[in-house]
């Protein structure tokens, strides 16, 4: 990809113009009212959440799996 050495602009990651989100709003709700709860009250045996255990959560209530995301929040 080429960029105007002239023209700082050019050198800007695209993504800042918006339309970059990886998950909904919906998802990210569901994500932060998650941490919130104690495993046992989603009908797990273990006490802490992990990314990949609540990536797996997510993934069958959602049906979406973005383990790298989920880290982010955790």
């Amino acid at each position: 990809m080429h960029r105007d050495q002239d023209n700082i602009d050019s050198f800007l990651d695209g993504r800042r113009e918006g339309n970059f989100r990886k998950v909904t709003k919906e998802y990210e709700n569901l994500l932060l009212e998650v941490i919130e709860k104690n495993p046992d009250e989603c009908g797990y045996e273990f006490g802490r959440w992990t990314s990949s255990r609540l990536a797996t959560y997510l993934e069958i209530e959602t049906s979406h799996f973005r383990t790298g995301l989920i880290a982010k929040f955790v």
